[in-house]
């Protein structure tokens, strides 16, 4: 009878122990999955943001590029410039050259200046140099020297009259792209982007880099690679022991315009740290449970005290409960948080720049009176370099400014305060504040003011100030000493139209649709003045927008430029 209870009891128990088994596969393989997902989809949301970083900047160097190409097709007699230019403007650029249709160089532009004749070079051997004479523009990254920065060529088509007989092959150093894998935060793991070949050309560390090592052997590579796939790193193919040996789990996104790879490699144990968690703690709790079967199976008579116990196991419970709450409440609060600061960063620029401007202004009147002799004699030497620093810290203060203004215009918050006033007390107001400068230069500097009476308009008299402000100080900027800048104000029947000519560089016809655009400078510009933003005549076009107005501008190089502003006269109530 004894053996029959004893059996039935270590019958009770090995079921019990099934059950047990079962009920914690029941919840651990979701929970197991889940971490794994996780751990997928964290890894791939920072593959794909390197992925989208890096895929615009090689769109914008081949647009870039093929734009320059473009240029040069049109005005061949002005490849230095267009050349120049790019190299100005862009800095993911090492080199641009002009190559032949038998590989010959016919100018090369670098960051320091053009190559002399003698040290062109010969772009024979170079394969994108082929491809891009068949008319395909193409990007290439095997051509990577450890003697110097890896980098990847660009080589677009030269087409005129629908023929290629000339390519433009530029250079782009690599190191310029590792920002994008650099500021990746994935804790002890890193990213790094392999070629189609397996070599790999981005990684954070730039020892790493200039080795130039080859992972084509790992499956992963090859699925992301040779068969352009997302590698989740959910496969078991996947991760890899790598050169540290430590286990990975990877991810990678495949960059079908290049044939490039992006993969994210975090270590394994860190990866999947909740999977163990969990694991370690479905053991625990079939141990526990065991346990406690074991003493029911074997010591019946303590039922009161296991009773107690398991009223225990359930406060506990109650209490994991409850602190998962608070835990769900606090990642709540984080995110909150989170969301605080993202808003906090885009208006950190915005007051960044305030905090700049005042003490620039404070420096910027500090260096007049300097300059003025206010404080005392200057010996020549002393009064250059104080007027030196006087003109750099205007020009920040008009840099600012001109952000400032830009970001309050597309943010929608430029506001503006319209009042019926005069014209002319502004302009002359502005007029005032040039006096000493085109003393300085040596540029005469006149106001004309037609006939008639001149009624007063609906304007912002800050916002036409800067308007008129930046119209000035370019005609003052690039027209050279000798020169003249003349500001007219005339009345017609519904509008009053000012006008500010001066008889400086000149524009190039090609490029004065561009004017009004955001950072654009026109080419000869940028050679005489490398300061600048172009930010000035987009502000004006915005202000006068907003007045209901027009600005235009009709220019001839070598010999000046005219820009004319049209305001309506409105009647007020």
């Amino acid at each position: 009878m004894n053996m029959h209870r004893r059996r039935f009891r270590y019958g009770i128990f090995i079921i019990s122990a099934i059950g047990l088994g079962a009920i914690n596969l029941i919840w651990l393989i979701p929970t197991i999955r889940t971490s794994r997902a996780s751990a997928s989809v964290f890894a791939l949301t920072v593959a794909e943001r390197i992925h989208s970083e890096i895929n615009t900047s090689l769109e914008e160097v081949l647009s870039e590029e093929s734009s320059a190409a473009e240029d040069i097709a049109r005005e061949p007699a002005r490849s230095n410039i267009i050349l120049q230019r790019v190299l100005t403007q862009h800095s993911l650029f090492a080199t641009l050259a002009l190559v032949n249709n038998v590989g010959k160089e016919l100018v090369r532009a670098e960051r320091g200046g053009f190559a002399l004749p003698q040290d062109l070079r010969d772009q024979s051997k170079n394969p994108a140099l082929y491809l891009a004479l068949q008319g395909t523009p193409t990007l290439d990254a095997s051509q990577f020297s450890l003697a110097a920065n890896p980098v990847a060529v660009v080589a677009v088509p030269v087409r005129r009259n629908g023929e290629v007989n000339q390519v433009l092959i530029g250079e782009i150093d690599l190191q310029n792209l590792v920002t994008h894998i650099r500021s990746s935060s994935i804790g002890d793991g890193h990213a790094y982007v392999l070629d189609r070949d397996g070599f790999q050309i981005l990684h954070p560390d730039f020892g790493e880099m200039l080795q130039h090592k080859n992972f084509i052997l790992r499956p992963i590579a090859r699925k992301v690679l040779i068969d352009g796939v997302i590698a989740d790193g959910l496969a078991p193919e996947d991760g890899y022991v790598n050169e540290a040996g430590v286990a990975t789990f990877t991810v990678g996104v495949p960059i079908p315009a290049v044939h490039w790879g992006i993969f994210v490699e975090q270590p394994r144990a860190q990866a999947l740290a909740s999977e163990n968690q969990a694991t370690l703690l479905a053991y625990g709790v079939i141990v526990l449970s065991g346990g406690l079967l074991l003493i029911i199976a074997r010591s019946s008579f303590k039922r009161e005290k296991l009773a107690r116990r398991q009223d225990e196991l359930l406060q506990e419970n109650d209490r994991s409960a409850k602190m998962l709450v608070r835990r769900d409440i606090e990642l709540t609060n984080v995110n909150a948080r989170l969301q605080e600061l993202d808003r906090t960063k885009s208006e950190f620029v915005s007051v960044v720049a305030h905090q700049l401007r005042t003490p620039l202004t404070g420096l910027r009147w500090s260096y007049s009176a300097l300059v003025g002799e206010e404080l005392g004699k200057l010996v020549p030497r002393q009064k250059k370099i104080l007027n030196d620093c006087l003109q750099a810290t205007m020009q920040m203060i008009a840099l600012i400014s001109n952000l400032l203004n830009v970001a309050r215009i597309e943010e929608g918050h430029f506001g503006f305060a319209l009042r019926s006033q005069p014209l002319l007390p502004i302009v002359e107001k502005v007029m005032e504040q040039f006096k000493k400068i085109v003393a300085d230069k040596g540029v005469t500097l006149s106001l004309v003011v037609g006939d008639g009476h001149f009624p007063d308009l609906l304007l912002d008299e800050e916002k036409i100030s800067v308007a008129v402000t930046n119209l000035l100080d370019n005609a003052i900027k690039y027209t050279p000493p000798g020169g003249t800048v003349t500001l007219s104000l005339y009345l017609d029947a519904a509008t009053v139209r000012f006008e500010v000519r001066d008889t400086g560089m000149g524009i190039p016809k090609s490029q004065t649709r561009y004017l009004f655009s955001k950072f654009f400078r026109a080419d000869n510009a940028i050679l005489l003045q490398t300061s600048g933003n172009g930010l000035g005549l987009y502000v004006v076009r915005e202000i006068i927008k907003r007045h209901d107005g027009t600005v235009t501008v009709e220019s001839e190089e070598g010999k000046g430029t005219a820009f004319t502003v049209v305001l309506p006269i409105k009647k007020t109530a």
